[in-house]
């Protein structure tokens, strides 16, 4: 049987561009999740409608649509695909051969306080590994469900059946300033503090897409007025918004694990916990179709082993100056 299917034409990699162009209906997504490119692609198209003498695909609008054989010859080839690479794969997987971008989608605040730590573990043990890093936005979850994405970071919130999530860390929110700002001088007068803060020029994060609450200068879906009242300054980006505020004296509110993080390169002054009882809490989220990915699943476990995540665990804060960890 094997002598016949090789005669006919048939190969592993037709079969498997046959799969992946019938679930992405698309044929620039399915060069990008082989790993080929678009010309490839549309050769093995072509091959493909030879050996089984059926277009298996027509245009529809700027994709494709699979004819009834295309998607009975997936579906026939899913088994077979996934025996045969049973059968070639490596007993133990090596992280030191696994040779792969991961591909993540989150916000500029991710990066410093949940990736940073896990790239100097990623990198020792790893090496030919890499990230990349995409912007959370509506299409998050379909781009994971399609393979263009690996993994996502962003709050687990009503989140769809056919994904995961695991807790990253749970951190609360707090109001800073630079060193020196004069709203230091009222740390002992934490009243006095309360309602200069109200009349305060502050940087107000707007996320998107987010449902929390940006009341109190936390980072969520605000509503930018017509006049600037006590906010100055709006921006969805956070370490650029961070060092505008530091550079023109606004309070900013951050995650507390954020503020720690950018103490080592700007003395900060934490003046007071912002919304108690409301937190930072990320997830890293994936399709389930990645847990069929020994490479995917390490590297997986790997980063939440980084963070050394615990059920429940809270950041504690600390009013007053910061510098460092």
């Amino acid at each position: 049987m094997i002598r016949n299917l090789k005669d006919s034409g048939v190969t592993e990699e037709l079969l498997t561009f046959l799969v992946v162009a019938v679930e992405h209906r698309h044929l620039g997504r399915t060069a990008l999740r082989l790993g080929i490119s678009e010309p490839k692609a549309s050769r093995l198209l072509a091959k493909a409608r030879t050996v089984f003498s059926d277009p298996l695909f027509e245009r529809h609008g700027r994709g494709l649509l699979p004819t009834h054989r295309a998607i009975t010859i997936a579906e026939r080839a899913k088994p077979l695909l996934e025996t045969f690479r049973s059968l070639c794969e490596e007993s133990v997987f090596e992280p030191a051969k696994f040779d792969r971008v991961i591909h993540i989608a989150c916000l500029d605040n991710a990066i410093l306080i949940a990736l940073d730590p896990i790239m100097a573990k990623l990198r020792a043990v790893a090496p030919k590994a890499g990230f990349a890093v995409t912007p959370h936005e509506e299409s998050t979850l379909t781009r994971l469900r399609e393979g263009d994405l690996d993994f996502a970071i962003f709050p687990a919130v009503d989140l769809p059946p056919d994904f995961e999530s695991a807790p990253l860390l749970r951190t609360p929110y707090v109001h800073v300033v630079r060193r020196g700002h004069p709203l230091e001088a009222l740390l002992d007068a934490q009243e006095e503090l309360a309602l200069a803060l109200d009349r305060a020029p502050r940087a107000q994060i707007t996320v998107h897409p987010d449902t929390d609450s940006p009341a109190d200068g936390v980072p969520g879906p605000a509503t930018i007025p017509l006049s600037t009242r006590e906010t100055f300054f709006w921006s969805p980006y956070w370490i650029g918004s961070f060092f505008v505020a530091m550079r023109q004296n606004l309070v900013m509110t951050l995650p507390w694990r954020s503020a720690k993080a950018l103490s080592e390169l700007v003395p900060l002054t934490v003046l007071a916990q912002a919304q108690p009882g409301l937190f930072l809490e990320p997830h890293l989220i994936w399709h389930r179709h990645i847990d069929k990915d020994p490479a995917l699943s390490w590297a997986r476990c790997m980063m939440l082993d980084a963070l050394h995540v615990q059920p429940g665990e809270v950041d504690a804060w600390r009013p007053g100056p910061l510098a460092g960890f």
